[in-house]
């Protein structure tokens, strides 16, 4: 509520959202011991990984199934779920609709995001049409997002690459070479995202210098 800035004035009957649209609940007029007086309940149900990992691509989706105890095709509202061990704000909050009990989840990110088996990694309600919904303001001002990568983290890595030590480029391609890095600056994070390390960790050797590598040595056929 705090990062969307909505308030609730339970006295007032009445939910602001980011001081532009006023949405009116009840009645402010009913005694809380009138018949009129109704008590809904707004429950939510976690939506389930699969008992295998994987890894949802930026703009890719992934499909994953929804409670029985919700119709098969109906809209849902989603929300990530926070009190799980995940810090990420993905998914992000969106309606979606439901199809055949199934419900499709698109990675809006530029970063994968890696789903533990049998996670529990966000949260589904049931929508409520709302008579003489109040139109939505021109303006909403943008919600800052949170960059997922470590860069504190990653930057001590990224100090320990030397960018032509033997300065045999141009100052111009050394420039585009740093530049390089810092796009891909994650690279250099021992916690690659995306990888599970199912198969070990990543090695690799890169020679850069006039130094060639060590030729093999010519054999003659014996006669």
């Amino acid at each position: 509520m705090s990062s969307n800035d909505i308030a609730v004035f339970l006295a007032k009957h009445k939910i602001v959202i980011r001081d532009k649209v006023t949405v009116m609940y009840g009645s402010p007029n009913e005694e809380l011991n009138s018949s009129k007086t109704r008590v809904r309940r707004t429950q939510a149900f976690l939506i389930r990984a699969p008992s295998a990992s994987s890894v949802a691509w930026p703009e890719c989706y992934g499909e994953y199934d929804i409670s029985s105890e919700i119709e098969s095709d109906c809209i849902l509202a989603f929300e990530p779920h926070t009190d799980a061990s995940r810090t990420k704000d993905w998914p992000s909050p969106l309606i979606a609709q439901s199809v055949v009990g199934k419900i499709r989840i698109v990675n809006n990110t530029s970063v994968p995001q890696f789903i533990q088996r049998n996670e529990h990694f966000c949260r589904v309600r049931l929508t409520t049409t709302i008579d003489n919904a109040p139109e939505a303001p021109d303006h909403i001002r943008d919600i800052k997002t949170t960059n997922y990568i470590d860069s504190t983290h990653t930057s001590q890595f990224f100090k320990q690459v030397s960018v032509d030590p033997d300065n045999l480029l141009s100052p111009d391609l050394q420039t585009q070479f740093n530049e390089l890095l810092r796009k891909f600056i994650e690279v250099f994070s021992p916690n690659f995202e995306g990888y599970n390390g199912e198969i070990g960790p990543f090695e690799a050797s890169v020679n850069m210098g006039p130094v060639q590598p060590p030729q093999r040595k010519g054999r003659m056929p014996p006669f």
